[in-house]
């Protein structure tokens, strides 16, 4: 995707988001005045001029008329998944999912950019939960104090695809946060039916593209060494192509620990450069695809692991790399892992 279409769908996004709560305000069946009908009409339309002026205006014409350009970041869609990230599921910061007893906090965002975090993946919500998203002000708190330490925030979510209209509302939900970018976790197995399975998944993937047009968007899958030489019954015929259209990055979950002890890909970096060369030709764009390398499980590894690990990453020109998660991680690994930080 090229930086002035992802601008044009950041546009569309934020407009939508202005428009939105504008227009709730200004709803006269809430305040009992008609003339705020005729003012929300305006003000959408004044937007939408706004926004078209903008996609008008390269970044010299916005200059000249004293108007605020984009930093880079701001045309780079891949920007959040780029560098070094790590983890941290509902399992380690929900009071709910925890019983009351969070394991990681906000605070932690400070210890993280201490270590060199450049990006968080937060998971935002679980399929089993009664709300859209689990609880929605610790998620703010969280996100607040990311941009608070100039780190990237990025919400996740792995949907069953059993209900794929419900788990659409939970990643839009996510998105109304305004985070720095989205994940899905897309390695469920609940619909038995592969066929199938990859039908809902692209859906799934379409409709949240549609309705977030500007948020960067990345997708977790299995590695394809295990879907393809380790296990090819775990989702045949996996729809790369269909999703390579509406995502912005490829995560593959290279978790070299949960290889038999006997198998070639227990060394990490042949699972991370296997893994991450049959991904290439299986989207069918060879370098094209940006690809963050996540590597693991933290606290199954060695140094000598991750240091063959983040060979691997750099060897296959993976944009990123994390470790899953932030909780197992051990310090000493930390000044390993800074050399992913992208500069």
């Amino acid at each position: 995707m090229t930086a002035g279409a992802f601008q044009v769908r950041e546009g569309l996004r934020r407009a939508a988001k202005t428009v939105r709560s504008w227009t709730d305000f200004a709803k006269p069946e809430l305040h009992g005045e008609p003339t705020f009908a005729a003012a929300r009409h305006l003000g959408a339309l004044l937007i939408v001029l706004i926004v078209t002026m903008t996609w008008m205006l390269n970044g010299r014409d916005m200059a000249a008329l004293g108007l605020a350009v984009p930093n880079a970041d701001s045309s780079d869609p891949t920007a959040p998944f780029r560098g070094l990230g790590t983890w941290v599921d509902v399992f380690d910061w929900s009071f709910s999912a925890t019983g009351g007893h969070p394991t990681v906090t906000p605070a932690d965002i400070d210890v993280m950019a201490v270590r060199g975090v450049q990006t968080i993946y937060l998971q935002a919500s679980r399929h089993s939960a009664p709300e859209a998203i689990l609880e929605p002000a610790v998620l703010n708190r969280f996100i607040e104090r990311a941009r608070k330490d100039h780190i990237h925030i990025v919400l996740w979510y792995a949907p069953t695809l059993v209900d794929v209209t419900q788990e659409r509302r939970r990643i839009d939900a996510m998105g109304a946060l305004d985070p720095d970018g989205v994940v899905v976790d897309a390695e469920s197995r609940d619909i038995a039916d592969p066929a199938e399975r990859s039908r809902r998944l692209v859906a799934l993937m379409s409709g949240v593209r549609a309705t977030n047009p500007g948020l960067p968007i990345g997708i977790a899958i299995q590695p394809p060494v295990l879907t393809e030489v380790v296990n090819p019954d775990f989702w045949p015929a996996f729809p790369y192509s269909e999703i390579n259209a509406v995502v912005d990055v490829w995560m593959p979950m290279t978790y070299w620990s949960e290889r038999r002890a006997s198998s070639p890909y227990r060394a990490p970096y042949r699972y991370v450069t296997d893994s991450i060369t049959r991904l290439r030709a299986d989207v069918g764009t060879k370098n094209e695809i940006v690809v963050h390398a996540i590597g693991g499980v933290a606290d199954s590894i060695n140094a000598q692991q991750l240091s063959d690990y983040m060979r691997g990453v750099k060897d296959s020109n993976a944009v990123g790399a994390s470790l899953y998660d932030w909780r197992t991680t051990p310090q000493a690994l930390w000044s390993l892992l800074n050399e992913r930080r992208a500069k």
